[in-house]
């Protein structure tokens, strides 16, 4: 399969695209076709709750600039076969980024209150 590579610190120049083996599912895991957003292609032992073919969106911390992905099953998520995919993407990527700064950077806790002024932006 095809996968996106930083084999080097640097500008976007040094990434590449290679030929490279696909991952295999391990126990807990979820092997994804089609970047982060796609059908489930296999499942590692003992992973429950997913089915091959089932759509699915996962947060990944890295392989998914590639064309079959691994994700921990607790951070994959069943999406309705109506759901834009790109939508979901973008969606999955603010989430994130949110979660990041209010809970690792501003260290967020229960009962704590935030206001979002800005939050419609693109």
């Amino acid at each position: 399969m095809k996968a996106l590579l930083c084999t080097a610190h640097g500008a976007p120049g040094t990434l590449e695209v290679r030929q490279v083996a696909p991952p295999s599912p391990g126990a807990g895991e979820v092997r994804i076709a089609v970047e982060v957003v796609g059908r489930v292609a296999g499942l590692g032992p003992g992973t429950a709750g997913f089915r091959p073919g089932d759509r699915v969106a996962a947060v990944l911390t890295d392989g998914g600039l590639a064309e079959i992905a691994v994700a921990k099953a607790s951070e994959t998520f069943a999406l309705p076969d109506d759901c834009d995919p790109v939508a979901t993407a973008g969606a999955l990527v603010s989430a994130l980024t949110a979660d990041i700064a209010l809970v690792d950077r501003a260290r967020l806790e229960r009962g704590e209150r935030v206001l979002g002024g800005g939050a419609a932006g693109g």
